[in-house]
């Protein structure tokens, strides 16, 4: 059926036609309720008969309602209106891809650009259970506001039929498709299988190839001839047709294109991260051609300057390091080494077992952290591009391949390959290790025991158990002995008496404490490392009889050891070492103004985790990390006379400190042992405590203007993989969940009036600023766009801060009209100089005033730096004379 002009379907009149497809039409239309122009997609008479036709219908309904996403057309309603079906929707300005496609191919920066920001659509799809199924470039609209992706009319929900096997015509094209469009299936989609998120990846794939080059990834004159070509056939290479493409590129969507979908990227996100990767990498890389001219007499230069300090290092008597230090490596050019979630951070490393290449982690600046491998024989590192989110990395028996963790898994990819392989879920990891007979031993989450996988994939088996007449609360840092069957761990436990380094075995044998570190342990050459306090000890091991012998030896001072247990060194059998320090670099804290110009110096520089003013701003309480100890205490500072005082000093690390608003009270969180707790104290002494539930974590974030509630962030119930905002109700010290959801939230702040929350969530794809109704949470406000974490409001509650995830420091006007809020457009203040470094729940840098007119914030000290890597070529010469 047509619909004329004046046509209405409720309160939707007809305007004008805007197409037609094989299911319906669709509409210009008036709102008549709200005075806006919509787009209507009516179901045709013939379809709406069909049962079949008219499923698919309420299923693109179900998939869009589904979803909240800048980079997908939203619905704004669903109707019946005498018998004829419809959906409403924006009405979009703009072009199709198709069309924008059919005047040439896309300049390559931006094609990558739509790219990222389709793959970030189809993560959040994927996220919801939803794979689209059709992705084609007819069905993504390019606006002025970027992509939008639409018709998830073939969407598959988490509970679609099964596998495939309808056969329908796609317009425009000529060619059958199987609940799909054909140049654009997958090869299980032609083969008539079930799909998953991966199918969408290699339509994904098949669109970026074609937004560069102009022509269609897999052609043919017939059905046959392409399904064909999709079977069995590889693309021309990108560069024929578009020589200026990055080189990575190629990589990406070629890995997307892979026939078996084991092969591809496992997830849209790790297509993201990919491009992400390539613009940062290309941008790099013309940066360097840039230099080329003036390059080769600078690298001589700093070829002789190297050599000298390294003869300095080594001439100078009393030296903290040891002598035979050969050389330091500091993260590649634009980048900074990146440790993983946490509160007090250390360097994430891995040395091959032959001892010629080292593995890092360090981020592009803006980008996501990725492993860096560099050989001892050659100057620079290089990235590993598939490895984007990483952390952890370590290294398997044959020098070429690591084992990772990233989106929620454990991970392993061959360095010179393409894409990585999952092989669990790993959603707050702790390390792995891979042994000689292809076994992977891992600890998943923040209270798991160790648990084991083949490094070719199959099932996962648990290893430990944990021990509760020990009260352990977690394994982790497994640590393989040379046998392969023996492996060293640190066990968590409140029990100073039973937390330390263990030896389990794969037969079963009971394990043995061998050393009361905090910090985790490797066995090289007949000796065991760990670290004392900020010192890496080598102490004498029989690994036949699991006993230390004789004393052990200091190796190398101010070695960093994180807070998850990690410590910041890896020894090789062969002889080498490598430690890091922080890789955060020191900070003072400072009050700014909203230009981000230097006020005044409140605090001299130091490892500085989260700060609070009191509601007076007479005093603000900051967690500060012990330099000696490796550990957070909590101080306050007289803002009036400068004077600090030391509010904590036991062995628990005490951080996040926040002022009740009458200024009276102090809550605060502790964490030792793999146990939380949400503390309240005054500020000269404690008052009353609350124990969270073991092995979760609990960070205190905003507390009521009555003092009945404080916000707080709450690891997920199961595995510690999820984070939650909960309610912590006073004085009863009862809790409830305020947003408990597979996604994270975190850093909740109440508004002034306690009428709205602002929270951080990454339910997009990336964490975004959100605000709700306090006591309607279901009633909430998309805030940011593009990124962006700590919400924060200013005292009258009609301005709300956040940072963006390149650093800077953004202001958005809010308004309140009738319990609705009306949303602003976010201005930027100044870059606040925070890295992908330092970003997450744990860390927070910087309080705003009252009145918004300046902020205190963790200012980066310009002469120092994040501590480099240090390199000892033969640490067991160095055992010999001693």
């Amino acid at each position: 059926m047509s619909l004329a002009a004046g046509a209405r379907l409720g309160p939707y009149e007809i305007v004008a036609p805007l197409g037609a497809g094989g299911m319906g039409e669709v509409y210009r239309a008036r709102d008549a309720r709200l005075n806006r122009t919509v787009a209507i997609k009516i179901l045709s008479d013939q379809s709406a008969a069909d049962a079949d036709r008219r499923e698919r219908f309420e299923r693109e309904a179900k998939a869009i309602s589904a979803l909240d996403h800048p980079n997908i057309c939203p619905l704004y309603d669903v109707g019946e209106h005498e018998g004829t079906y419809f959906l409403v929707m924006p009405c979009l300005e703009g072009q199709t891809l198709a069309d924008r496609i059919a005047k040439g191919a896309l300049p390559p920066d931006q094609a990558i650009k739509h790219a990222i920001e389709i793959a970030t659509a189809l993560d959040a799809a994927h996220r919801h259970g939803i794979v689209h199924r059709d992705l084609k470039p007819g069905n993504i609209m390019l606006t002025k506001t970027g992509v939008k992706l639409l018709d998830f009319g073939l969407a598959k929900l988490k509970k679609a039929e099964g596998p495939l096997g309808v056969t329908t015509m796609a317009k425009g094209t000529g060619i059958g498709t199987l609940l799909g469009t054909m140049p654009y299936m997958s090869p299980e989609q032609v083969e008539g299988r079930d799909v998953d998120a991966r199918s969408d990846i290699f339509a994904l794939g098949a669109v970026i190839y074609e937004m560069v080059t102009g022509h269609r990834a897999f052609k043919g004159d017939s059905p046959a001839s392409v399904i064909g070509a999709i079977l069995k056939d590889q693309p021309a290479p990108i560069k024929d047709a578009q020589p200026l493409a990055p080189a990575a590129l190629e990589r990406t969507v070629a890995t997307c294109l892979a026939k078996d979908r084991d092969d591809r990227w496992q997830s849209a996100r790790d297509v993201a991260h990919a491009l992400q990767s390539v613009v940062l990498l290309d941008a790099r890389l013309q940066e360097e051609r840039r230099r080329t001219s003036w390059a080769v007499p600078i690298a001589i230069a700093a070829a002789v300057v190297s050599v000298a300090a390294t003869v300095a290092l080594i001439g100078v008597p009393g030296r903290d390091t040891p002598v035979n230090i050969r050389f330091l490596v500091t993260p590649p050019e634009g980048t900074v080494f990146v440790s993983s979630e946490g509160t007090v951070p250390s360097t994430q490393l891995a040395i091959s077992p032959d001892g010629q290449r080292i593995a890092f982690v360090a981020a592009l600046a803006g980008g996501l952290p990725m492993i860096w491998v560099k050989e001892l024989s050659q100057e620079r590192a290089k990235p590993v591009t598939a490895s984007a989110g990483a952390s952890y990395p370590f290294w398997a028996p044959d020098n070429r391949t690591i084992g990772f963790f990233a989106d929620n898994k454990l991970k392993r990819l061959d360095i010179e390959g393409a894409a990585a392989l999952a092989l669990a879920d790993a959603g707050n990891p702790a390390g792995g290790a891979w042994n000689a007979d292809g076994v992977i031993v891992f600890s998943p989450n923040s209270n798991s025991p160790l648990l084991k996988v083949l490094a070719s994939g199959g099932p996962v088996t648990p290893l430990t158990r944990l021990d509760n007449a020990r009260q352990e609360t977690s394994h982790r840092w497994p640590a393989f002995l040379p046998d392969g069957q023996r492996y060293l761990y640190r066990a968590r436990s409140p029990l100073a008496a039973h937390e330390g380094i263990y030896l389990g075995a794969f037969d079963g044998t009971p394990p043995v404490r061998l050393v009361a570190s905090r910090w985790h342990a490797q066995y090289a050459a007949g000796h065991l490392f760990y670290l004392v306090d900020q010192t890496l000890m080598a102490h004498p091991f029989d690994p036949r009889t699991a006993r230390l012998q004789g004393e052990p030896l200091a190796v190398v001072h101010e070695v960093q050891g994180s807070s998850t247990d990690n410590a910041g060194f890896a020894v090789a059998e062969a002889g080498l070492l490598i430690a890091g320090g922080s890789t955060i670099p020191p900070s003072e804290l400072a009050w700014v103004d909203r230009s981000g110009k230097l006020l005044s110096t409140l605090a001299q520089a130091g490892d500085y985790i989260a700060f609070a003013l009191s509601p007076d701003e007479r005093t603000l309480a900051y967690s500060r990390v012990d330099s000696q100890l490796n550990t957070p205490d909590l101080w306050s500072l007289d803002l009036t006379r400068g004077a600090a005082v030391r509010m904590t000093s036991d062995a628990a690390m005490e951080t996040h400190p926040l002022w009740s608003r009458d200024g009276q009270l102090v809550a605060y969180r502790a964490f030792k042992g793999g146990l939380g707790e949400l503390r309240i104290r005054s500020p000269a002494r404690e008052q009353t405590a609350l124990n969270s539930i073991a092995g979760f974590d609990v960070l205190p974030s905003s507390w009521s203007r009555d003092g009945r509630s404080v916000v707080y962030l709450r690891r997920g119930t199961e595995d510690g993989t999820r984070m939650d905002l909960w309610i912590l109700e006073l004085p009863g010290g009862q809790s409830r969940p305020f947003r408990e959801t597979p996604f994270k939230e975190m850093h909740g702040r109440l508004s002034p009036d306690d009428r709205f929350i602002a929270y951080a969530s990454d339910e997009s794809g990336q964490f975004e600023i959100y605000v709700s109704s306090f006591a309607q949470p279901q009633r909430r406000w998309r805030i940011s766009t593009g990124g962006a974490v700590e919400p924060k409001w200013r005292g009258d509650g009609q301005e709300l801060f956040y940072l963006s995830l390149d650093g800077t420091l953004m202001s958005v006007a809010i308004t309140e009209r009738g319990g609705a809020l009306e949303i602003g457009r976010p201005v930027a203040l100044f870059d606040t100089h925070i890295g992908a470094e330092s970003r997450g729940p744990y860390r927070q840098h910087y309080e705003p005033a009252a009145d918004g007119t300046r902020f205190v914030v963790t200012r980066r000290v310009a002469d120092k730096a994040a501590a480099p890597i240090r390199v000892l070529i033969d640490w067991r010469s160095m055992m010999q004379t001693r």
